[in-house]
């Protein structure tokens, strides 16, 4: 089954340069000046690649140069790559239309309403944009040099990356745009009714080439307009009806031209005359009458399945060797030391007789003393190092009150706002401080020193 096959931008162009094409143009003039547009979808309907297009309202590269468009309503049509270079579209409606990559240069845009289209971009320079509507658009990367764009609105719309180098902007609206990345003059946003809310990475007085290589932006060339070679032959060759047999007989050796995009998709092969098609298989020679013992083959071979040998004989392919199994160890008690190696229980002596048990003992053998056991050599230290003295016993806790109550000591107030009132008096001199507690009776002594009273 064939891919979708998508029409190329030079079949968009070529398709209205036919005479189909033309006689469809003058209608769609017609139509959008005098019904509104209402009669675009079936003006369009059964015209190449219109099928692509939802609603059937393609005008996707139409040439509508230097046309009186005024007051004309498009409506939601798909306008990219379009051409209204040197048009009159003031007053024109052209809300939510896509108008991406469209050539608007030198025309005449004042007063015309493109609220929520998409002119992602477009190309406006030299044009005159007095007035116009922008509300909410995406134009981002649109060119807009040398424009007259006095009293536009951009409200609420996608600036980013446009250029306004040289562009007329007094009293223009840029009330909550996006404007990051974009050129300007160096004081045209001095111009301006309303600020954009968004304005960071602004470049200033910057040249086209250099601006759009800076914020990554491709060169910006409308092919709807260019003038294709061969596109005189393309045409003579549409109007004079398919390639028959007697002209390919004909001796005709020159190239054909053909245009349209690609077929893309899956290819099946043509099966050879005599024998089946299989998927993968390649064209047969003289080397596949060979004996299909002797050709080498790598496909796999199922465990025990014959292999064939030079002598005529059957070979056997010996069976894998087995896996190496893992033997569970033997449960060991909590806290029991790990087992040894076989090197080290081969080492190992042999149990004797349980020693630190209760029970009766053997009996001492002749010639054998009593058992003898290790103790600490007796000895004065080492020289040259003295024994750690003791640790003196901390000192016991202190018993409540710390300081009695001083029986010459004045009597104790309750005023404690009077006290520090005289100790502030007498700071320079006092010389001690106490706090005595005795209960819920609490007071402050203090020495004073009479030499620095």
């Amino acid at each position: 089954m064939q891919d979708e096959v998508r029409a190329s931008l030079e079949d968009l162009a070529i398709r209205w340069e036919t005479p189909k094409g033309r006689e469809l143009k003058a209608r769609i003039v017609s139509d959008v000046k005098r019904n509104r547009g209402e009669g675009l979808s079936s003006i369009l309907e059964g015209f190449l690649y219109v099928s692509e297009v939802p609603g059937g309202r393609d005008l996707r590269g139409i040439t509508l140069e230097g046309e009186d468009l005024s007051e004309a309503i498009f409506g939601k049509c798909d306008m990219s790559w379009a051409s209204f270079a040197r048009s009159n579209l003031s007053r024109a409606d052209l809300r939510s239309s896509t108008l991406k990559r469209a050539d608007m240069t030198d025309a005449n845009l004042s007063m015309a309403r493109f609220d929520f289209a998409d002119c992602s971009r477009a190309d406006f320079s030299r044009s005159t944009l007095d007035g116009t509507h922008f509300k909410e658009a995406r134009l981002t990367g649109a060119v807009f040099e040398n424009a007259d764009v006095s009293r536009s609105s951009f409200e609420s719309a996608s600036l980013a990356k446009t250029n306004f180098r040289n562009a007329k902007l007094e009293q223009a609206n840029f009330f909550n745009a996006d404007c990051n990345n974009s050129n300007f003059d160096g004081a045209g946003l001095d111009r301006v009714a309303a600020r954009p809310a968004k304005a960071w990475g602004l470049r200033f007085d910057m040249e086209r080439d250099e601006f759009e290589k800076q914020v990554g932006l491709k060169a910006i060339t409308s092919r709807t307009t260019k003038r294709f070679k061969g596109l005189d032959a393309l045409l003579k060759l549409a109007s004079a009806g398919p390639v028959t047999e007697a002209r390919k007989g004909a001796g005709d050796d020159q190239e054909i031209p053909v245009f349209g995009a690609p077929l893309r998709g899956t290819q099946k092969l043509k099966p050879l005359p005599g024998e089946d098609m299989h998927f993968g298989a390649g064209p047969r020679g003289a080397a596949d009458d060979v004996e299909a013992s002797q050709r080498p083959t790598t496909a796999f071979r199922e465990e025990g399945e014959p292999e064939a040998t030079p002598g005529g004989g059957v070979r056997r392919r010996p069976p894998p060797p087995p896996r190496p199994t893992m033997r569970r160890a033997p449960p060991m008690a909590l806290g029991a030391p790990p087992p040894a190696s076989g090197a080290a229980q081969a080492r190992r002596p042999r149990p004797g007789p349980p020693t630190g048990r209760s029970g009766p003992r053997p009996a001492p053998g002749p010639g054998s003393g009593p058992p003898t056991t290790r103790g600490p050599r007796p000895g004065p230290p080492p020289s040259g190092v003295q024994p750690r003295p003791p640790r003196p016993a901390p000192p016991p806790p202190p018993k409540l009150p710390v300081a009695p109550l001083d029986p010459d000591a004045p009597e104790p107030l309750s005023d404690w706002a009077k006290t520090i009132g005289q100790l502030m008096q007498l700071k320079p001199s006092i010389t001690k401080i106490l706090v005595e507690v005795d209960g819920e009776k609490s007071r402050i002594i203090y020495k004073v020193d009479p030499s620095k009273s």
